[in-house]
């Protein structure tokens, strides 16, 4: 299994926790108390999506090959 952010980028499950990530970034900028936020998984942060790499496999197809 890989978990290089590329070869999922874009796919349903990778939207969707964008989707949430944002929600609840939102209600916490709603509450009186600072909150800080430190994304462990976010990996390089840069992908070339429309390298081989990027394209091998069904996600790659079905996430940023569209």
């Amino acid at each position: 299994m890989n978990y290089h952010h590329e070869f999922h980028a874009g796919n349903f499950a990778d939207v969707f926790k964008h989707a949430v990530l944002c929600r609840i970034l939102h209600y916490l900028r709603g509450k009186p108390a600072a909150f800080r936020v430190i994304d462990t998984h976010a990996g390089a942060g840069l992908y070339d999506l429309a390298s081989d790499k990027a394209r091998a496999g069904a996600n790659g197809r079905a996430g940023s090959g569209r």
